[in-house]
């Protein structure tokens, strides 16, 4: 977590990184906790696409369609990270993945952006950042539909 402090302390990002002391194992545990709507949480889950991990960020009540995350990456194959895989690709545990400063691949789910302020990982299961999800987009950012 101390990576990504340091990252949003060198960034123009306008970001805030909140406790959540009971933890938030669902988007509606988390949207209960931060006073918010559960389409306001999202969830920054790792892929493994042909053997390489990709970051893909939807809201947190909904689900991936693998078949669109591979179709965009003209891959054979995709599947959702185990939690050993996603620690190593990324240095956070499952639940505290952050939306922000990954040198991953990332595709957003295009209604992610449509939202004035989101929630996601915060670098462990007891933190959430809030930013407005426009900070989560760059230059090589895929935005596409790709929930089911």
């Amino acid at each position: 977590m101390d990576e990504l402090r340091l990252f949003l302390e060198q960034s123009v990002i306008d970001a805030e990184l909140l406790d959540v002391p009971d933890g938030a194992s669902s988007a509606a545990d988390a949207a209960s906790a931060l006073g918010t709507q559960p389409e306001n949480i999202i969830k920054s889950l790792v892929f493994v696409v042909d053997e390489e991990p990709v970051l893909v960020i939807v809201s947190g009540n909904e689900k991936v369609d693998e078949s669109i995350i591979a179709d965009l990456m003209e891959a054979e194959q995709c599947e959702i990270a185990d939690p050993d895989t996603v620690r190593d690709a990324t240095g956070y545990p499952i639940g505290g993945v952050p939306p922000v400063s990954l040198d991953l691949p990332k595709i957003v789910d295009e209604s992610v952006l449509g939202k004035e302020m989101v929630y996601g990982g915060g670098g462990d299961p007891d933190t959430v950042i809030k930013l407005d999800p426009r900070f989560i987009v760059d230059e090589e950012t895929i935005v596409e539909e790709v929930t089911i």
